[in-house]
């Protein structure tokens, strides 16, 4: 369905064209600091305090 358009893409370098799942991932995006994300990492499923995010995958 998206073949001629990906080629398109291919001809022209056009990225945006070539990439099937651009903008996919957006709504799973965050706002967070560099800390709170190291933190989310490292912590233990049940550690109490432990923010609880909904599952991406």
């Amino acid at each position: 369905m998206t073949k001629s358009l990906r080629a398109y893409g291919a001809t022209t370098q056009n990225s945006e064209l070539m990439s099937l799942w651009n903008g996919v991932g957006v709504a799973d995006c965050r706002d967070e600091s560099m800390s709170e994300l190291v933190a989310r990492l490292t912590a233990c499923p049940n550690q109490p305090n432990t923010p609880r995010y909904r599952r991406l995958f």
